[in-house]
C-alpha cells in the first residue's frame, strides 16, 4: 500500500485523502478519494485550492513542479527530504520528513496540522511568486539566452530578444 495512504489509514477517521491522477490503489480505505486525472489546469487548481495540505512523498522528483503549483494555490507541502520538493520547501511553508516512512508522513502531517496552514499557505504563494514567477522566470531565461547568443542583454530589450532568438521546431 503506497505510504501516502498508509500515513492518513492511521492517523484515524478525522484525515482525509484525496488522490488525483491516472490509476487508483487496488484497495481504496474510506479515508481516500480518487479521482481521475484532471486535464482541465483550472478544475485541478480549484481542487487543489480546496485542499489543507499537500503531501508529496517522492523523493526522486527532480524538480518538484506539482509542489510548486500547491504552493501558488496557497497550500502548504509536506514533501521529503532530498529530491526537488526538498528544496523547494522552506519551514515557513511547509516541512520535509524522511524519505521512505509512512511513520515520518503521519507524523508531518500531523505537525502541520498543529500549525495555522492558512499562514503557511499564504507564505508558501509568496514565496513562490518571489522566486518562481513566470514573468521571474521569463527574465532570467532570457538572459541566459542572450548570453549563449553573445548578446548584451537588459530589461529594456527582453521583448525583441525573445523575438529574434532562433527556435526548435
Amino acid at each position: 500500500m503506497p505510504q501516502r495512504i498508509r500515513a492518513v489509514e492511521d492517523l484515524g477517521p478525522s484525515y482525509q485523502l484525496l488522490l488525483i491522477g491516472r490509476g487508483a490503489p487496488p484497495r481504496i480505505p474510506a479515508c481516500v478519494t480518487c479521482l481521475p486525472f484532471q486535464s482541465d489546469a483550472v478544475e485541478l487548481a480549484v481542487l487543489l485550492g480546496a485542499c489543507d495540505l499537500f503531501v508529496h512523498p517522492g523523493q526522486h522528483e527532480t524538480f518538484g513542479l506539482v509542489a510548486l503549483e500547491a504552493l501558488s494555490c496557497g497550500i502548504p507541502v509536506l514533501g521529503v527530504q532530498g529530491g526537488g520538493v526538498g528544496e523547494l520547501v522552506h519551514e515557513t511553508c511547509g516541512l520535509l520528513v524522511q524519505a521512505g516512512s509512512s511513520t515520518a508522513l503521519g507524523k508531518g502531517i500531523r505537525r502541520l496540522f498543529q500549525c495555522d496552514v492558512r499562514v503557511m499557505g499564504a507564505e508558501g504563494r509568496r514565496r513562490m511568486l518571489a522566486s518562481y514567477d513566470w514573468q521571474h522566470i521569463m527574465s532570467q531565461l532570457c538572459g541566459h539566452d542572450a548570453a549563449l547568443a553573445g548578446v548584451r542583454w537588459n530589461l529594456a530589450n527582453e521583448a525583441r530578444l525573445v523575438q529574434t532568438l532562433p527556435t526548435t521546431g
